[in-house]
């Protein structure tokens, strides 16, 4: 079993590869670093919910292109929105007020 380093440093290369393939730069990278540095709040909150506004935003991009009955990609981005959802649902931040779609009714 891979320690937790060895988890983060398996991430951090899947996100860089994955990155690179879609033209990512140094150059942006370094542009927002230096944009969040030294303000953690700031920079939880506008990364958080920027990676939350474009998960949304891909999903739903998605949804109206794919009219597939199996689908890997949308397997995973329902499996993404779940662990989105449930995060967001557990940070005590995001009970006041709690939104009217939180719990989903099936």
């Amino acid at each position: 079993m891979p320690t937790s380093a060895e988890v983060i440093q398996m991430a951090v290369t899947a996100v860089t590869e994955s990155a690179a393939r879609y033209g990512v730069t140094d150059t942006t990278v370094a542009e927002l670093r230096n944009r969040i540095h030294g303000k953690p709040g700031y920079a939880e909150g506008y990364l958080n919910g920027n990676l939350t506004a474009l998960l949304v935003r891909i999903a739903d991009d998605h949804h109206t292109d794919c009219d597939e009955p199996i689908c890997r990609t949308c397997d995973n981005l329902r499996d993404a929105l779940t662990i989105r959802l449930a995060d967001m649902t557990t940070d005590p931040r995001m009970r006041r007020p709690r939104p009217a779609r939180w719990p989903l009714q099936g």
